[in-house]
């Protein structure tokens, strides 16, 4: 389900399982950061993978589930805590 998705994406991130973590995502991902950068999949399990991002803390504050015909999308905000670079 989506939500188990959603469930297993925190710890892979704090764990930094690189294999984990691509296999959670689509292959067309793309996450635009605040600062607007944009990241493909590649690019996240890279960072993971060389350990250039570290999660200390990541949860949801805040999440919705919309399910429309076969589609379903989750939004909301998470905290998160760590260090780049």
């Amino acid at each position: 389900s989506v939500e188990a998705g959603e469930a297993a994406w925190y710890p892979s991130l704090e764990s930094a399982d690189a294999g984990r973590i691509a296999a959670l995502l689509a292959d067309d991902f793309a996450y635009q950061h605040p600062t607007g950068a944009t990241y493909a999949k590649s690019d996240i399990v890279r960072e993971f993978s060389t350990r250039n991002v570290t999660v200390d803390e990541v949860g949801p504050v805040e999440r919705t589930v919309k399910t429309l015909g076969d589609a379903t999308v989750v939004y909301g905000s998470n905290r998160i805590g760590g260090l780049l670079g």
